[in-house]
């Protein structure tokens, strides 16, 4: 069975990711969509606090999308 890197192109940007980074970014997806529409549920319930730490974890689950795309970007650029 060979090592090598298996190979995918993503819908999103035409770029060619591991299965495995494209299984994270749609972990993320995910993980921003679902905690989003929880922080819109807290917030019409009048939990201010809850909305906060939800659409937090939201933020977070973006950041991390945006930060693994720029750095399989500057990866494939040096590689």
């Amino acid at each position: 069975m060979s090592r090598r890197k298996l190979e995918v192109a993503t819908p999103h940007n035409g770029e060619v990711a591991t299965p495995r980074e494209r299984e994270r970014d749609d972990m993320l997806r995910y993980i921003s969509d679902m905690t989003g529409e929880l922080a819109a549920m807290a917030g019409a319930a009048r939990m201010p606090m809850l909305t906060y730490f939800l659409n937090m974890a939201r933020v977070e689950a973006e950041m991390q999308l945006h930060q693994g795309a720029q750095a399989d970007r500057a990866g494939r650029a040096l590689g």
